[in-house]
This record gives structure tokens, sequence and C-alpha cells, in this order.
């Protein structure tokens, strides 16, 4: 661990600022691990992420949910694909005014049969509708258009809370 990252750690702050794989998962569990063994104040996931593998990610958003703490995001610059996701997951969501969230649909992994991949796709289209109180058609329709949003965007939407 770098003294950096283990100052954030410190300061209860999570970042995912790479694309989302099974290592990264590994990590942000590892991370989720260590902060709540620190105490049960809120932990700030900080997001800037091209999103990545379904599978990773799904590992990522079960984590979140299951969490007894209080996890709260922020996309400091780009969430795309599932990282957008994850973003929605927060119990405050807040942006950088100019940060750009792109709900864009995502693949499986690099051995993900169809079938799966319509499974973590559906599951992820529900969280995010319960997670940001919209319809599921239109968080389908978000990825079927690979429709991008501004922080500002969000925020005039109601489904940030702040931005930065």
């Amino acid at each position: 661990m770098t003294r950096s990252t283990h100052k954030f750690l410190q300061d209860r702050i999570i970042l995912i600022g790479l694309p989302i794989t099974d290592v990264l998962a590994d990590d942000f569990e590892d991370a989720l691990s260590q902060v709540r063994a620190t105490g049960s104040d809120p932990i700030t996931l900080c997001v800037n992420s091209p999103g990545g593998a379904g599978r990773a990610s799904e590992r990522i958003m079960q984590l979140i949910e299951a969490s007894d703490l209080e996890i709260r995001t922020c996309c400091l610059g780009r969430a795309s694909g599932s990282a957008a996701h994850i973003v929605a997951l927060g119990s405050h969501r807040s942006a950088v005014a100019d940060s750009l969230i792109s709900f864009e649909d995502f693949q499986g992994g690099t051995s993900a049969e169809p079938a799966e991949i319509a499974k973590l796709r559906k599951a992820c289209i529900d969280r995010t509708s319960r997670a940001l109180g919209v319809s599921v058609a239109t968080v389908a329709q978000w990825m079927s258009e690979e429709r991008s949003f501004s922080g500002r965007d969000l925020l005039e939407a109601k489904s940030v809370h702040s931005i930065l």
C-alpha cells in the first residue's frame, strides 16, 4: 500500500480510478475491510473510471449493498458503463459539475456467456432504478442510448445530491 493510499483509507476514502477488473474488485474488498475495521463512520467512494467487466462490477455493487456502513459516492471526472451504476448506489451522491456520467452497456468479462451478461445487465438496471428512483425502463433506455449526463444535469434531475 502506498503512503497516499494509506492516507485516503485513514480518511475513510476509497478510490476507483482504473478500469474495473477482478483485481480492482479484490482491492476494493480489501480497502472496504480495512476501513470497516477502523470504525463505523461513513465511507466516501470516489470514482473516475471508464467502467469495466460486469462480473467485477457486480461484485463491487454487492459489497456496497451488503455493507453495514454508509457508503457515499462521488464522480470525480468520469464514470462510464458499470462505474456509473456504482456511483448511483451511494447513499449520498455527488459529482464534479463538469464530470461525465455515462450509462453505457457493459460486458460480462472475457468468458461471459450471453445469458450471464443479460443477468448482470438486469441486476444492474434494477439496482440503479431503485437507487435513483427512476423506472427500470428509463435506466434500460439510458443504457441502450449510451446516455451521458454532466454532474450539473444529474443535480437538476435530482440523481445526485450535490455538486463539488
